[in-house]
């Protein structure tokens, strides 16, 4: 601005939009210095007045003079602001140590735009953070360095499944099992005071919390609890999350080792498990058609390459020899036994086909549960 002259200046926050209307008017970016003293946040005497504008908030500073060419920062807001000291403790971040952090609740009755925080502890510079958009009464966490006081130990996880039940819908199995993550927090607090440790543990889709009955606060991709840890002394958080799906598997082309393990299986209602059995029972006939059709069809091949055999011997001898006449009553012998085989593999055929038929009509109309 020109010396001499006296203009609005305004901040607008908007998502994260800045604008300018004209040449005249000056955008200010939040640039504002909180000092954070935990258990109370104070600025300096504040130039502007905040004010809501729809879905966005602006800040109007008035009677502001600057020489030419120069330039100044001008507290935008002043008032206090209550946080929270606390560490937070997130295996993504850091796996062996929380960060040193504060719950802040915006009690100035102003909007602050998002930006940069410096974090004073008891008067001494203590780090930087940035914190996001807040509106009057809302509640951010920051972070500002890493508590190296204190250890946690995530590591102790353990996964267990077991089966609810099943039924069986037009031939198709249909198992509902239970998968539980159990992970336990071991924190330490080697500080001589108390602290209180914010543990941020994932939140899985189609997931539901078991244990502790309630989280301090849900996220779309987390789960943030207290845990107060002693000076001196460890203090355990164990969590416990349930995930109960469904999976389905055709009777007809599954192996019978699967099909017996779920026949045995105690969680599985009676009336599915007889009709396990039955299905069972008929794959298991079905199964030993093929089986015994197999053989008779292998014995005709080697009864076949047996009689090509004699024929190139009788070939090499005289009609008359004995050896001759020895070998034409052998493939006089083997072509009763053929026909008999062949009629065997016929009646074995047509009795692989109506059990087959027993096992198809059983299984596709099957509905139990």
């Amino acid at each position: 601005m020109y010396e001499g002259a006296q203009k609005t200046m305004e901040v607008r926050a908007q998502r994260g939009l800045e604008d300018s209307k004209s040449a005249g008017q000056a955008i200010l970016k939040s640039g504002d210095q909180i000092n954070a003293e935990m258990g109370s946040l104070s600025t300096v005497q504040s130039l502007a007045s905040g004010a809501k504008v729809g879905e966005a908030f602006e800040y109007t500073v008035h009677d502001v003079t600057l020489a030419r060419q120069k330039s100044s920062m001008i507290p935008i807001l002043a008032g206090p602001m209550r946080a929270e000291r606390l560490s937070i403790y997130n295996a993504a971040v850091l796996p062996n140590n929380p960060l040193l952090g504060a719950k802040l609740t915006n009690t100035s009755g102003g909007y602050i735009m998002q930006g940069p925080v410096t974090v004073l502890d008891h008067g001494i510079y203590a780090g930087d953070a940035q914190v996001l958009d807040m509106p009057p009464d809302a509640n951010r966490l920051i972070s500002y360095g890493v508590d190296q006081r204190m250890q946690v130990n995530g590591g102790n996880i353990k996964n267990t499944s077991q089966l609810l039940t099943a039924k069986i819908v037009k031939g198709v199995l249909q198992v509902s099992t239970e998968a539980v993550i159990d992970q336990t927090y071991v924190a330490t607090d080697k500080a001589d005071s108390d602290k209180l440790l914010l543990i941020e543990h994932p939140r899985q889709t189609d997931w539901q919390l078991i244990m502790p009955a309630k989280a301090a606060e849900t996220t779309d991709s987390l789960y943030r609890f207290e845990l107060p840890v002693p000076a001196g002394k460890a203090a355990s958080l164990e969590v416990q999350t349930q995930h109960v799906y469904w999976q389905e598997m055709e009777i007809m082309p599954s192996d019978m080792t699967t099909l017996v393990s779920y026949s045995q299986n105690a969680a599985i209602p009676q009336p599915v498990k007889d009709a396990l059995a039955k299905a069972i029972q008929l794959k298991q006939a079905a199964t030993d058609a093929d089986r015994d059709l197999a053989q008779v069809q292998q014995d005709k091949a080697e009864l076949s390459a047996e009689q090509d055999r004699m024929r190139k011997n009788m070939e090499a001898v005289s009609p008359g020899t004995d050896y001759y006449k020895k070998l034409l009553n052998k493939m006089d012998g083997q072509e009763t036994q053929f026909e008999q085989m062949e009629t065997h593999e016929k009646q074995l055929v047509q009795e692989r086909q109506d059990r087959q038929k027993q096992l198809d009509d059983f299984v596709s109309s099957l509905t139990v549960g």
